[in-house]
């Protein structure tokens, strides 16, 4: 199923580039060693089935131990297979390529042991080729259109040639013929990929490839997962149990070929394509533009006029649109002058405002505030002054995010800069890391730090360091920031036993987080607790 970790490992810029330009992306450690080594398993119980009965139903040939064999229709032969259809390190870039009208159109994996030792060593043409077959002959553009690609998992180690490595030409996949070298030596530009158990290669359908000989004593082997438009046929029968299919969420059955009926397929409606409905609720794929909405805040911070009249019926009666580029900017002031008109009289008012709860000039605010803030709220009762973020999706959902500081807020805007990084993940990094830290980690490259932010990958912290560093020193914290000291981690050992005492673990990271601030990370474990404490109780 979806969930938070697929929106950390969204395609990037970088990786969209690499793609587009090369026609392949290699992601390493996609999959565990100990999910490695159950597919693995499956794999071979598979393959020596077949090699016990000495036949190959695809090729329809004897199978012996010195060939290769291509079994293709496997989703539906174990569960394992179909959850790797949707894994979290994989899957969004499989969108990020193709969109959200995508299903599973064929599924391979492929053994290729090593080669007998009297022809090891011997040289022998590979099988250049580009997938789908007739459609490279039939379809009339130039270059043809990509319509689908594959994600190949390797399950055996091709980190060294000749262990039967998968070859590409990198950016091929732009090439309607490839003149192959008539004495069978490789193509100029052909490269070996080497990679680790577990790794993923994902490759455009065009991009022009081949296997090669196995002239090692490791058995080769990868799981190939084909994805393309739900309008393209499948090219392997796809026999899924009902029982299984009925068992996997909705997204999983659209991508085992679910639809309402056949014009499902060319004119989808939302349930036809609950990845669409997923997306459009959880991932900010189209938000970039997002952060240049921010100039209205003042407008909303200071109450220096009324944005919209809601009835008591909660229906917007007026709006003010005397957006001026003094205060908004120029770019920002024109958005905002084809945003505004949009939202119409007489429409139910946008999320963002809440006409039940306590008023501004007879407006209502609801706001989005991350467990940081609140635990920095004062006593109910007390004046508070947040400073917002305006936030608006393709779909005109509003959202206003609030902060108790200025330095935060400056932090959840940058983040956003940062391709990967929506609302939801900013808003944890604002929570786990103070603006100081989340400025030292950054210049420092302290990635260790960046990943104590729930949901945050590797890669993701990688990004933010890499975007962010050049100009991280241009954010001016009111804040005091040093930037010689060290970003260790908070005291595991003392948050933990601050949560067997009752404290939450937010709670606790943060009050031991204070504390080793004002103490130092040398202090000892239970000064440390006892000063954390005392922030808990205050």
């Amino acid at each position: 199923m979806l969930d938070e970790r697929h929106l950390q490992h969204q395609m990037t810029d970088e990786q969209l580039r690499e793609m587009n330009e090369n026609g392949y992306l290699t992601v390493e450690d996609a999959l565990p060693p100990d999910l490695v080594e159950r597919l693995e398993t499956k794999v071979d119980n598979i393959y020596q089935n077949h090699l016990g009965a000495g036949y190959d139903p695809y090729s329809k040939s004897q199978l012996t131990e010195h060939n290769n064999f291509f079994y293709p229709n496997f989703l539906g032969t174990d569960q394992i297979f179909v959850n790797i259809l949707d894994w979290y390190k994989t899957f969004p870039k499989v969108w990020g390529i193709l969109g959200w009208n995508i299903y599973s159109y064929h599924s391979h994996f492929i053994i290729t042991p090593p080669r007998p030792d009297e022809v090891r060593g011997k040289s022998t043409p590979l099988g250049w080729h580009q997938d789908s077959g007739r459609v490279n002959s039939e379809l009339e553009s130039s270059p043809r259109p990509r319509l689908s690609i594959k994600v190949v998992y390797w399950l055996s180690d091709c980190s060294e040639i000749g262990r039967g490595n998968f070859y590409v030409i990198p950016g091929s996949h732009l090439w309607d013929k490839l003149e192959k070298p008539k004495d069978g030596s490789l193509p100029d530009k052909a490269t070996p990929i080497c990679c680790k158990p577990g790794d993923a290669v994902f490759f455009d359908r065009r991009l022009w490839h081949a296997r090669s000989e196995n002239d090692s004593d490791i058995t080769r082997k990868g799981l190939f997962y084909g994805y393309g438009y739900r309008w393209l046929r499948s090219k392997d029968n796809m026999t899924i149990p009902a029982e299984m299919f009925e068992r996997n969420d909705p997204i999983r059955q659209q991508l085992l070929g679910g639809s309402t009926n056949a014009n499902g397929h060319f004119s989808p409606k939302d349930a036809d394509v609950p990845l669409k409905v997923w997306l459009e609720e959880k991932a900010d794929t189209e938000f970039e533009v997002s952060n240049q909405y921010s100039g209205i805040i003042e407008s909303f911070n200071a109450s220096k006029r009324t944005t919209f009249i809601i009835d008591k019926a909660g229906y917007i009666r007026a709006i003010d649109t005397d957006v001026n580029v003094k205060t908004h900017g120029e770019d920002v002031a024109v958005l905002l002058k084809e945003v505004l008109p949009k939202i119409e009289v007489g429409q139910p008012a946008p999320d963002f405002i809440a006409t039940d709860g306590t008023d501004v000039n007879g407006i209502g605010y609801a706001i989005d505030v991350p467990p940081r803030t609140v635990t920095d709220l004062p006593p109910i009762g007390d004046t508070v002054i947040l400073y917002t973020y305006y936030h608006q999706n393709r779909e005109n959902k509003i959202t206003l995010y609030g902060f108790t500081s200025k330095d935060a807020l400056k932090v959840f805007e940058l983040a956003l800069t940062v391709s990967g990084v929506g609302p939801a993940l900013a808003q944890n990094i604002v929570t786990r890391l103070s603006p100081s830290q989340f400025q030292r980690a950054v210049h420092s490259g302290d990635a260790t730090t960046l990943m104590r932010v729930p949901r945050l990958s590797e890669d993701i912290a990688q990004v933010i360091i890499t975007k962010l560093k050049k100009n991280i020193m241009k954010l001016k914290l009111e804040g005091d920031v040093d930037l010689g000291k060290p970003t260790g981690a908070p005291d595991a050992e003392a948050i933990k036993i601050l949560i067997n005492l009752g404290a939450s673990e937010l709670e606790a990271e943060q009050a031991v987080d204070k504390a080793q601030q004002v103490l130092g990370e040398s202090a000892q474990q239970e000064n440390l607790i006892a000063q954390a404490l005392r922030y808990i109780r205050n």
